[in-house]
């Protein structure tokens, strides 16, 4: 009869360690953890056998997402509609709410048209800093949004009246303020090969 004795059998996988102790008879181990698998050491005359089933792998890191529309395009349009809307300070706080968090954002638009009327402004330009009131038009609150970014940041603008859009992935750098109602969030463009590894 072969006799072989498990002594200390440390198996390590994805961060979570689990150990068979020395037994030459049928002995179920048990470990514990989301990831962590059943081991059975069982010992038949002539040999040994290890059986593992592993769980289920770890899940990705799901990533917030906001999509839609985070202010009216201009005050006449505002005014057309009742002066009714409140996706502006929606956006805000959620974006305050996942401070440090790698966000999701299919929004629109980032300027009205009294921005596009400032002589400063280029809708042809990248955007390196946009805006958002609390209630639209009613100065005083709300969030000014600064990205930090190079021209090899993965992140998708279109800049023209008919759209105003802005989508990628972002990391929610810091957040500080108020400063004079507002609050200052800095935002970093985040590849969509690293996002979707984070998903996985």
């Amino acid at each position: 009869m072969l006799i072989i004795s498990l002594i200390g059998l440390i198996v390590t996988t994805a961060g979570v360690t689990w150990q068979i102790a020395s037994n030459n008879n049928d002995t179920p181990q048990t470990s514990s953890g989301s990831n962590s698998p059943n081991i059975t050491v069982k010992e038949n005359p002539g040999n040994t056998n290890i059986n593992v089933n592993v769980g289920s792998k770890k899940e990705g890191v799901p990533i917030p997402i906001f999509e839609g529309q985070i202010q009216p395009l201009s005050e006449k349009d505002y005014n057309g509609n009742g002066r009714s809307f409140n996706n502006s300070e929606k956006f805000n706080q959620f974006m305050i709410e996942n401070d440090g968090k790698i966000v999701y954002l299919n929004v629109w638009p980032y300027y009205s048209d009294e921005t596009l009327d400032s002589k400063e402004f280029s809708a042809f330009d990248k955007p390196k800093s946009f805006s958002i009131d609390d209630v639209p038009y009613e100065f005083g609150s709300g969030t000014e949004y600064i990205i930090q970014s190079s021209d090899a940041d993965d992140f998708f603008f279109d800049g023209r009246q008919s759209s105003r859009r802005i989508v990628g992935n972002f990391k929610i750098v810091g957040i500080s303020g108020p400063r004079q109602g507002y609050m200052s969030v800095v935002i970093k463009p985040v590849n969509i090969e690293m996002a979707e590894l984070l998903k996985k």
